[in-house]
């Protein structure tokens, strides 16, 4: 519009001195245009103003003409809207390192966005401004929603790898959607413990919840509360219980984290004791200290916290594998402390499985569903039992079947199942061994993470945001 617009102008302002020249001409009764210009200073400086403007609009139509048939209208377009005008506009990056073109938007759809983000674009972010500072790491409502959105990410979910229990260990983390084999996404963590320089050289670390893991330290009388995410940890007194006396002393306390949804914060449980029984405690943060549970009407809390085996989390409740036989016998009930009431249940395993299982049982937990993981009398297979209706017993079934010629290792247990029904699942034994992937009952391929270590434990946990601070 503006160069046509102007062409028009251009040839009407030219027009009218051509006719008011050629006027002159007449009245004068002259035959040459030059002296009839000569009379006309104005008419010459508005002929010579209108020829540039025409030359000058001409040109810069043929330019975009150009640039059009050429598609390099685009090309401009898009590097002007990507390049950042300031400083800190050039700090924000989306999170494949792609520039973004920033705008003017309420607060509080641009923090809705923000809580899009996955937590490592979220902590470069916070260099931007105070305020996107405060809000990534102070703003529990922020933090809340930013968890909110992520739980239901598949692409969110990270595995851990971790070499055990040796001074100066090594982790690494890969995307639980790396399925592909060679998959370049492994990165490796740096673990708050395991330099051998100080106290903090040798730990255990336990299940996680919400994107955090408590760890233990062995050398110290300390657990670690610690987001990998973030590379926040907090340090809480290790549950140190004391055994009865006379009475052998069974390797180190099983842990577990999980959020009280009446209260809004988080429960540390800790499960230490003998070879006769296991005291659930809580680790209260108002007294700093841990408090028995013993609320428990029915003997079935002794000798089965298996070294694999934290405490699992599902429908706001701890529930851990025991029986009221001699320790290391094969469990008989699945017992339960809820996250909020601290009341005991308990939740009997189906006859079936007892009968068609030779050796032990882990216990896990996927889709918020409880299930089973046991060995078969016949030894050829590994049964995965699935509740599909909490607390009822009869609603568990047999969900699917590994042969022992795929999966032959001495400990094993499914960690996560993916939206396709492809089972995540840990690979032990003595010697170690590699997270995997499993689909019907088939090795697909292994993931990155891992592979070169001789001991390992692995978890699968949410990128999240939450201090440690915020939890116990």
């Amino acid at each position: 519009m503006f160069v046509v617009s102007t062409t028009l102008l251009c040839v009407l302002v030219f027009g009218f001195c051509w006719v008011y020249i050629k006027q002159i001409m007449i009245n004068d009764e002259m035959t040459s245009i030059w002296i009839a210009m000569i009379k006309t200073p104005a008419s010459i400086a508005l002929t010579v103003y209108t020829f540039i403007a025409f030359c000058f609009v001409g040109g810069l139509t043929m330019f975009h003409l150009y640039l059009i048939s050429t598609n390099q209208i685009n090309k401009v377009f898009a590097s002007y809207c990507s390049e950042p005008s300031t400083p800190a506009q050039r700090n924000l990056l989306s999170g494949d390192g792609t520039k973004v073109c920033l705008v003017n938007l309420p607060w509080d759809v641009t923090t809705e966005i923000l809580s899009m983000l996955p937590v490592k674009s979220l902590m470069r972010f916070k260099c931007v401004s105070k305020s996107f500072h405060d809000l990534i790491s102070n703003d529990p409502i922020f933090i809340k929603n930013h968890l909110y959105h992520h739980r239901r990410r598949q692409s969110s979910m990270k595995i851990l790898v971790s070499e055990c229990t040796v001074p100066g260990e090594s982790a690494s983390s890969c995307s639980i959607s790396s399925i592909t084999p060679g998959d370049d996404t492994t990165h490796e963590l740096e673990l708050p413990f395991g330099d051998g320089s100080s106290d903090f050289s040798y730990g255990c670390i336990h299940n996680s919840c919400d994107g955090f893991f408590c760890i233990e330290l062995f050398t110290c009388d300390d657990v670690m509360i610690w987001n990998p995410s973030t590379r926040q940890l907090k340090t809480l007194p290790a549950c140190q219980l004391p055994r009865e006396k006379g009475s052998p002393c069974v390797g180190s306390v099983r842990y577990s984290l999980a959020h009280d949804s009446r209260s809004g914060r988080y429960k540390l449980l800790g499960m230490c004791g003998d070879l006769h029984r296991f005291r659930p405690c809580l680790y209260s943060s108002e007294m700093e200290k841990w408090r028995y549970v013993d609320n428990l009407s029915f003997d079935h809390v002794r000798g089965y916290v298996r070294y694999s085996c934290d405490p699992k989390i599902v429908n706001g409740a701890f529930h851990w594998l025991a029986s009221p036989n001699v320790p290391f016998r094969k469990a008989s009930v699945v017992v339960s402390l809820d996250v909020s009431n601290e009341t005991y249940g308990k939740l009997e395993l189906p006859q079936a499985l007892k009968d068609s299982t030779k050796y032990g049982l882990n216990l896990c937990a996927l889709k918020g569903k409880l299930c089973v993981l046991c060995v078969s009398k016949s030894e050829h297979r590994r049964d995965l039992w699935v509740m599909n209706e909490y607390g009822v017993t009869d609603s568990m079934t047999r969900m699917f079947s590994i042969s022992c010629v795929e999966l032959p290792e001495d400990f094993y247990w499914p960690l996560y199942m993916l939206e396709d029904d492809t089972f995540v699942i840990y690979r032990g034994g003595l010697k170690g061994g590699p997270t995997s992937f499993y689909k019907d009952g088939r090795y697909l391929c292994d993931t990155s993470a891992g592979k070169s270590y001789e001991f390992t434990v692995s978890f699968v946990y949410l990128e999240s945001l939450i201090p440690p601070t915020m939890i116990i």
